[in-house]
């Protein structure tokens, strides 16, 4: 019996996951191989196995490589843990490496090493070969490649199929002479040509550093794909392994030497069976019957899957030991039955069971817990328990202001084993949302564990009884499979009794402190023994109690032991008199590292990561590992919130953070760029091009260079007036800009940068320039419309500029040069508060757009829950707008003095004379700016006029009331010291964009930039950009259901006016400037990141989210390929289908007609230009964004799409061919008045008509 080992091929994401969680020696194994390798890779193995972020991708060969290595290495060990023993062994390409370490010729250093350093010089020749594979015998194949210089056979893998490698044009031509021969032919998915003359150049290199290799004799016979027999592993040293890599894979002539000396079974160890057939095809002119057993395939990776081909190479007659299967040891073995029994089943009654088992559930082994079960229809599983501190004594001391709470720690400790129970024991979020109080009664519990995602991890909430006969909601999160990663700090480190140079942290009274505080340690969680302060970090160490009892061995950590190692963080903390407990409230990357028992001490070690968040790492007496911590991020909790008060719409709150980039690509050389009117001196290199306009692009200059990947536009503010001015002539300037370049004749590789300085705040403390903030509101919409076409950079100090080639190399459409860093947008949660106060309730608070929808809304909210006595409401039509006399009767009602006055707040002078008008006993303490209009309009139908009626409504209104209220305007009432809440009603358009709403996108994009710069001056502001309200209004009321449905696929999910509400009321008093203020549906964003459609702030949202590339439409276009004209044309139809339904949120393909058209099916403009973005990713074509109006039902579009990526197919009977096939063209003569809406925006769309 021989296992067999493939070289590159075999690899698949997601491999090796589940037998990391599932299989101890498998598991075991791959950490050794990890281990091995990190001093050759410096990256680590079992985080890209993972896909955790940041960790390098298995598309790089010095990556895919090693990590087929190990999961081979790790499987063999899998094998022989079952009993199954190799003969020999053989291995193709690189596969023989590890055959020869599972044969014993290496060590596992030695194989390491070649393994990485080998595929490290791969990966230098990158793009300068390739390789194919030919189903012919090998002697025609060299015969065919007699006429082809460059090319040579690289493998045999079988009677007919062989592989070729050598120069790139040399295999395009040879490609094209066996598809016309009719003789079958692949590309395999490599750029160099390995096991060919390109190897000779990487001699002397890869000898060298493969010289300390010292191979042995090895105990398991090696058969050796270099000479094509048994070979002596003496002779495994750098010379042989740079052979292997030269030259030809002779598989064919080694497998049949192996069966000539009577090998009949053979066991593919890899994580697909990718020889299986080859192996067959060689062996059968041999006859006899061989065994060909493989080890997993392609997405069925789990320990079942696995004992499935153990279960098959036994019954073909391989021995194999069961008692490995067995989870109970030495078990006792019957005879199978040898009666053909009927099989009916006779249930035992239950009788009236109580607990768990009664109930059709598991035990859970944990003291919170009772039991578990598997939902019906997929549904994930269900665990229930209660809690009291009548069983539970330890919780009584744990209170906040008095009130038992559950601590956090214990419902992460929860989730942890409950996650145990499903083999994802690592919880990857965890965010608390309400305190868990437990008063007279036992309070239930139900942890609802979803079935797990693609990526392996499954969300889980977590709800208690109410006491009203409801359920509340507590916890949400994230579980995740075994993490790969486990820290394990220096044993010195961990068990000395001072960490060397640390300074001891005084803990006289701490507790005494904290229960000032309103936060009650009892005697079980007083752990804290000694802490000391060792740069910014803090060690401590923490026990329970000597005199309480041990603690449940059902525990991983005890939640008491575990809530003391935070309590370090308090020694030095003062917060003065505050009437607020801190309390963990965010979890990430948790990791309970069980023991035989549960600790009774630990040593901790706390490492700063911002304002209140630490990263923890704990270890037990004896130095292990117990606990860590990626992030743990606090928050204050106020009495008010025990109460009840806690803001349902808490999840809803985030900010942009402007986080460095991933690993940066090549930069774009300098002479691949060009700039617009050039030269531009701050550019710094002279390669870079000057383009005098876009017309040069169309038409180069007879002998011109290559024509630019990219073309760079300067972005500057005008000089003179106001920044509202500003902002109107350069928006105008870049949408004219952008419009040409959609109509413009230019290569379809060519992309527009706009480059501006200081257009964003990305660093802590940074101001923005609004009018340019504008431009990048403008853009972010034309990205959304027409994604890859328009990329961002933004530059802070003036040698950024020479960084432009690596900014615009990275897969990002908006990054911010920052000190020699990218920098790029991230989303990320920010905690809501619940004791913010908009101002003095005698001062006068005034709301732009306050008899509007959402500014009464506002009115009556500050009244009711703010107690404002003095408003003052600002609106176009003032009394005369619809309910504004009722509005002032509810209010006066309140006891509030309410005046409505008309006033135009983009006009200055208006707004001087209405703040003059403040009396001075109650001067203006408050600005809410929730006035706007919204005038929606593709970039390429997008006016002027319209433009600058959204940005006079929202930029020049915020303008004024910023000058007037900032000091500036010297105006008695208007004092800055009285103002102590300048807020802003901005969009998640002007953060995120949104096709349609390129003026929108600009006006908001200006408010948010204005807030950051009143911050930086140290002048109160929030900009609140919202996502949708369900109250119709100003910002929603022009929303069809069209619109709200592909809002909702987007992601953005409408917010009650209670949810909205309270969201103003948790960001008063925070020290952001713009936070967004939206209901996130992440599954829908995740879908969109997927589908290369999100916007990339979007991406922070999510673990291991997609990079932002686009799906792989190479993949769709040869899987199509492979099929006959018939099959392909009802593929693509599935797929246009399937994609409208995606953008009209129906439930599949089949709910979308093929032949009706499509604006009848509900797809406006907006969702045109959706779906013609999603087909464009689908497929890599660029089909214009007048497409669908030519092509108006998805048959048509069908046909259009086969045609773009096959052109020499016949076209399909029923296809049309152009807009003239269903009354699409334009007649100059008949008058754009005699058109319709849709023909007016198919025509706005088309940039190639000069007769309009």
């Amino acid at each position: 019996m021989a296992f067999v080992f493939p070289g590159q091929g075999s690899q698949w994401p997601g491999m090796a996951r589940a037998l990391l969680t599932s299989s101890p020696v498998f598991a075991e194994e791959m950490e050794r191989c990890a281990e091995a390798l990190t001093p050759h890779t410096g990256w680590n193995l079992l985080d890209t196995l993972h896909g955790t972020p940041d960790a390098p991708s298995l598309d790089r060969v010095d990556v895919v490589q090693p990590a087929l290595f190990a999961v081979m290495v790790s499987l063999a060990a899998l094998w022989r843990s079952y009993g199954v023993e190799p003969d020999g062994v053989v291995g193709h390409s690189q596969g023989e490496i590890a055959a020869a370490f599972v044969a014993g010729a290496l060590s596992l250093e030695d194989a390491a090493r070649i393994v990485a350093l080998r595929s490290r010089e791969i990966a230098t020749l990158g793009g300068t070969g390739g390789m194919l594979s030919v189903a012919r015998p090998a002697a025609e194949v060299r015969t065919m490649l007699a006429t082809a210089p460059g090319l040579s056979v690289a493998a045999v893998n079988g009677p007919s199929s062989v592989l070729v490698s050598g120069d790139r044009e040399a295999l395009e031509a040879f490609h094209e002479d066996c598809v016309a021969e009719d003789v079958w032919v692949r590309r395999i998915p490599v750029d160099y040509a390995s096991h060919s003359p390109h190897i000779g150049a990487l001699r002397e290199r890869l000898t060298a550093v493969l010289a300390p290799v010292r191979p042995r004799s090895a105990s398991v016979a090696f058969h050796s794909t270099v000479t094509g027999e048994e070979t002596d592993t003496t002779r495994l040293d750098a010379g042989y392994w740079y052979t292997n890599l030269r030259s030809p894979v002779l598989f064919e002539e080694t497998v049949r030497a192996m069966a000539d000396q009577g090998y009949g079974c053979f066991v593919e160890v890899s994580p697909h069976a990718v020889l299986t057939a080859p192996l067959a095809q060689s062996l059968e002119p041999l006859g006899g019957d061989p065994v060909i057993v493989g080890s997993l395939t392609r997405d069925h990776g789990e320990l079942g899957d696995f004992l499935a081909s153990v279960a098959e190479a036994w019954e073909a007659g391989v021995p194999v030991d069961w008692s490995a299967a067995s989870p109970v040891r030495n078990a006792p073995r019957v005879e199978v039955p040898g009666y053909a029994f009927v099989r009916q089943r006779f249930w035992v009654g239950g009788g009236d069971a109580e607990g768990a088992p009664g109930a059709g559930m598991k035990p859970a082994r944990h003291p919170l817990l009772a039991g578990h079960m598997r939902l019906a229809g997929g549904m994930g599983h269900l665990f229930t328990g209660r809690v009291s501190t009548e069983a539970l004594p330890w919780l009584a001391d744990h209170t906040v202001f008095a009130e038992v709470v559950v601590p956090g720690t214990a419902v992460v400790e929860l989730a942890a084993s409950a996650g145990a129970c499903l083999e994802r024991p690592s919880v990857a979020e965890l965010t608390l949302e309400a305190p868990l109080l437990v008063r007279d009664e036992a309070v239930g519990l139900q942890l609802h564990v979803q079935e797990p995602d693609d990526t392996g991890e499954a969300a889980f909430t977590l709800h208690a009884e109410d006491g009203a006969g409801g359920w509340t909601r507590h916890a949400s999160g994230t579980l995740g499979p075994r993490s790969a990663r486990t820290p394990n700090g220096p044993p010195e480190e961990a068990g000395s009794e001072v960490p060397e140079g640390a300074a001891p942290l005084s803990l006289s009274g701490l507790y005494d402190r904290l229960a000032d505080r309103g936060m009650g340690y009892g005697r079980t969680f007083r752990g804290l023994r000694a802490a000391w302060r060792l740069g910014d970090g803090i060690h401590a160490e923490i026990a329970l109690d000597d005199g309480g009892p041990e603690p449940d061995p059902r525990h991983l950590v005890h939640p008491a032991l575990l809530d003391a190692a935070f309590h370090a963080s308090f020694a030095e903390r003062d917060d003065g008199d505050s009437d607020e407990a801190l309390l963990p409230f965010a979890w990430s990357g948790v990791r309970l590292h069980g023991s035989e028992r549960a600790p009774r001490s630990l040593r901790v070690r706390l490492t700063p990561l911002g304002q209140d968040t630490v990263r923890m790492t704990g270890w037990d007496e004896a130095g292990r590992v117990v606990v860590t911590v990626d992030s743990v991020t606090a928050r204050p909790v106020s009495l008010a919130t025990l109460a009840g008060t806690r803001p349902a719409a808490a999840d809803c709150l985030f900010a942009v953070d402007w986080t460095p980039a991933g690993p940066t690509p090549a930069a774009v050389p300098a002479d691949r760029m060009a700039v617009i009117g050039g030269p531009e001196p701050e550019f710094g290199d002279p390669a870079v091009r000057s383009c005098p306009g876009l017309a040069s692009l169309a038409a180069p200059e007879e002998g011109a260079a290559e024509p630019p990947a990219w073309v760079l536009v300067p972005v500057r503010t005008p000089e003179g007036g106001t920044p509202a001015e500003a902002a109107r002539t350069v928006t105008h300037q870049v949408l004219s800009l952008l419009r040409d370049w959609l109509a413009a004749d230019r290569p379809p590789a060519c992309r527009l940068a706009l480059v501006t300085r200081g257009a964003v705040a990305a660093r802590p403390g940074e101001g923005a320039d609004p009018a340019l903030a504008a431009v990048w509101g403008l853009v972010r919409s034309a990205q959304a419309e027409h994604p890859d076409s328009f990329a961002l950079v933004d530059l802070g100090t003036e040698s950024d500029a020479s960084l432009l080639g690596g900014a615009l190399a990275l897969d990002e459409p908006q990054v911010a040069l920052r000190d020699g860093t990218f920098l790029v947008p991230r989303a990320a949660r920010r905690p809501a508060r619940t004791d913010g106060r908009l101002c003095d309730p005698e001062s006068t608070v005034l709301v732009t757009g306050g008899t509007g929808g959402l500014g009464s809304v506002v009115a009556r909210h500050l009244a009711r829950e703010h107690g404002v006595r003095h408003l003052l409401l600002a609106s176009r039509r003032g009394m005369s707008a619809d309910g504004a006399p009722a509005l002032v009767e509810e209010l006066t009602d309140l006891g509030v003095r309410v005046r409505v006055a008309e006033c135009d707040v983009s006009d200055r002078d208006a707004v001087a004379a209405l703040l003059a008008s403040v009396p001075e006993e109650h001067p203006l303490g408050a600005v809410v700016h929730s006035a706007g209009v919204l005038e929606d309009s593709l970039i390429t139908s997008l006016t002027g006029a319209a433009l600058d009626r959204v940005l006079r409504a929202k930029a020049d209104s915020a303008w004024h009331l910023h000058e007037l209220t900032a000091g500036t305007a010297g105006t008695a009432n208007t004092a800055e010291s009285s103002l102590e809440a300048f807020v802003l009603f901005s969009s998640l358009a002007g953060v995120l964009g949104g096709p349609g709403q390129g003026n929108y996108a600009a006006a908001n994009a200006f408010l948010d930039a204005l807030a950051a710069a009143r911050r930086a001056a140290g002048l109160p502001a929030t900009s609140l950009a919202w996502g949708l309200w369900e109250q119709p209004g100003d910002m929603t009321g022009h929303l069809s259901e069209s619109d709200t449905s592909r809002l909702a696929g987007s992601g953005v999910v409408a917010l009650s006016a209670e949810e909205g509400l309270q969201l103003l009321d948790a960001t008063l008093g925070t020290p952001e400037a713009v936070l967004l203020a939206a209901r996130l549906d992440l599954a829908a964003v995740r879908t969109q990141t997927e589908a290369g459609m999100a916007p990339p702030p979007l991406r922070g949202l999510l673990r291991d989210a997609p990079s932002g590339g686009a799906p792989n439409a190479g993949a769709t276009v040869e899987a199509l390929a492979g099929m006959s004209a018939g099959d392909r044309e009802n593929e693509v139809l599935r797929l246009v289908r399937g994609e409208t339904a995606a953008v009209l949120r129906y439930p599949d393909a089949d709910a979308v007609p093929p032949d009706r058209p499509l604006k009848d099916v509900g797809l406006d403009s907006l969702g045109a230009v959706q779906l013609r973005n999603r087909l464009n990713t689908a497929t890599g074509l660029q089909l214009p964004a007048t497409v669908i109006f030519d092509h108006p039902t998805p048959r048509t579009v069908a046909s259009l799409v086969l045609r773009e990526l096959f052109p020499s197919d016949d076209p399909p009977a029923h296809a049309g061919t152009g807009p003239e096939d269903h009354g699409g063209a334009f007649d100059p003569a008949a008058g754009i008045d005699d058109l319709d809406a849709e023909e007016l925006v198919r025509l706005s769309l088309r940039g190639d008509r000069d007769d309009l």
